[in-house]
């Protein structure tokens, strides 16, 4: 059972109260259907509302989940359109960086033609672009890192080999599915900067305690009758997918999947449905109202025949008298 069937059955059992009420009923069965009914509403609070904020945390991670999609298909159209992939770091004449990708793909970011025009020619820092510095688009901030949003600072961060370029760019021949951007929470990067994130560093697993490594706000599990654990983080990989990298895997899986090993990618979803502890008190409230309910509805039975019997008897004293 999801949160939405929850939903729905507080309007049920308000139903049976109206009608239980308006119905002109008598009696035991008046009363205990309209208890049950009440009862069923209350205790069926105790499912509902830890479900409101667990339903806002899973629209917020699927919005990041839309936003890192977003930025694999800018990818992808940069790469139809020019040949290869954005350099990491785009360099002028003597090495020094010049731009990030972000900036390099900007144009192809959804929603980003109203966004000033970024200048080429100059240094991520110069005059003209330090100043759109903190006009980040939303495309590039996770929704779910609220509580320390710094204007300019990105969530999203490339993995870079020892050299600084992307991981694999030959993933179309050697079949395998490297990962491109993943989640940095703490890593502070202004999106125009060309800064990124090692291998090594991304390969701890997505623990806060590890920042500036892989890491965001989004609770692992969150599910109705699951608590949630301590935040993981999502990947984006060289074929657009997006993957949730849960605090449970273990550094070698994780590697190998973000090296584009394909079957230990299909781990990390096996890692991340793993670590979803049932809530407990949570399922033994939903029992509650249940039993309460049923034993609600039930307990009329019980002695209502011969109840409504010594009733019909007692309407009725003169059935037997004989006519004259």
């Amino acid at each position: 059972m999801q949160h939405p069937i929850a939903f729905l059955l507080n309007p049920v059992l308000l139903a049976l109260v109206v009608y239980a009420i308006s119905s002109g009923w008598e009696g035991r069965i008046s009363r205990n259907v309209t208890l049950a009914a009440i009862g069923g509403t209350l205790a069926s609070f105790l499912v509902i509302f830890p479900a409101i904020p667990r339903a806002g945390v899973s629209a917020r991670r699927a919005q990041c989940t839309n936003d890192l999609k977003q930025i694999g298909l800018a990818l992808h159209n940069y790469r139809d359109q020019y040949g290869e992939l954005p350099p990491v770091r785009a360099l002028d004449s003597v090495g020094k960086p010049m731009h990030s990708w972000r900036a390099l793909i900007l144009p192809l970011v959804e929603n980003s033609g109203s966004f000033p025009p970024y200048d080429l020619s100059e240094p991520w820092d110069g005059p003209n672009n330090g100043a759109l510095t903190r006009k980040m688009p939303d495309a590039f901030w996770c929704p779910s890192n609220v509580t320390d949003r710094q204007p300019g600072k990105t969530n999203y961060v490339a993995v870079v080999d020892s050299d600084g370029t992307w991981l694999g760019t030959q993933e179309k021949e050697d079949g395998r599915n490297p990962v491109r951007v993943v989640e940095s929470r703490g890593s502070a990067v202004t999106w125009t900067e060309p800064r990124d994130l090692s291998l090594e560093r991304a390969c701890r697993g997505s623990s806060t305690s590890q920042a500036p490594g892989l890491s965001s706000l989004h609770p692992t599990g969150g599910e109705l009758f699951h608590y949630p654990l301590p935040p993981g983080a999502n990947a984006l990989f060289a074929d657009g997918t997006v993957r949730f990298v849960a605090p449970n895997v273990p550094s070698d899986v994780l590697r190998a999947a973000f090296l584009g090993d394909r079957e230990k990618q299909e781990e990390l979803d096996v890692y991340a449905r793993e670590s979803q502890p049932v809530d407990w008190p949570l399922c033994a409230s939903f029992t509650a109202l249940v039993v309460w309910f049923v034993l609600m509805l039930a307990w009329p039975r019980r002695g209502g025949g011969k109840a409504g019997a010594e009733c019909e008897e007692g309407e009725n004293p003169g059935a037997d008298v004989p006519r004259q």
